[in-house]
């Protein structure tokens, strides 16, 4: 579902769920928000950071802490999608893909990328769209090829490989 594939991209857990979004995606928020009563039974809260455009959902419910921790792991570099997840039917499947997308995708013209730092996840998000005939090139950039970033005044430094999927031409048009 959705909620698997955002927070399979952009959620991280300390005693709660969180995710991020940017300002523009009201529709994700409200989405979320949705999926999270339905499924956990919790309504969380919301911050705004007018500084980097960022908004915050927080929800505090035991169930969803370990439900997200036992299927998608804790920490950036070790998410992944448990074994069942990758049985579900195609339109589960659909939406996890839409859901990784939208927390951790971008498009241009050519067509549109994928980005993880946890390399089991970006191969299998490869495998996923292999399901629908989307083929996709996979890439990584070491630490050491990133740009430092300044946010708030600190600057932020990459620590890990990031790795993609780039998806162009009649793949992109399947995605």
């Amino acid at each position: 579902s959705l909620v698997r594939g955002r927070r399979g991209a952009d959620g991280f857990l300390a005693y709660r769920v969180d995710f991020a979004f940017h300002e523009r995606e009201a529709e994700f928020v409200a989405d979320v928000k949705s999926l999270m009563a339905r499924y956990f039974g919790c309504t969380g809260w919301q911050r705004q950071d007018a500084r980097s455009h960022g908004v915050s959902l927080s929800f505090k419910s035991r169930g969803a802490y370990e439900f997200f921790l036992q299927t998608i792991g804790r920490g950036a570099q070790h998410k992944r999608l448990p074994p069942w997840m990758l049985e579900l039917p195609d339109k589960h499947i659909a939406e996890l893909l839409r859901g990784h997308w939208r927390g951790d995708g971008s498009a241009s013209r050519q067509g549109f990328v994928v980005h993880s730092v946890s390399a089991e996840l970006i191969e299998q998000v490869r495998l996923l769209m292999m399901r629908f005939g989307i083929l996709a090139s996979q890439w990584k950039r070491a630490p050491s090829a990133h740009r430092a970033s300044v946010l708030h005044g600190k600057t932020v430094r990459a620590t890990a490989d990031l790795h993609a999927l780039s998806v162009y031409g009649v793949n992109a048009e399947r995605f």
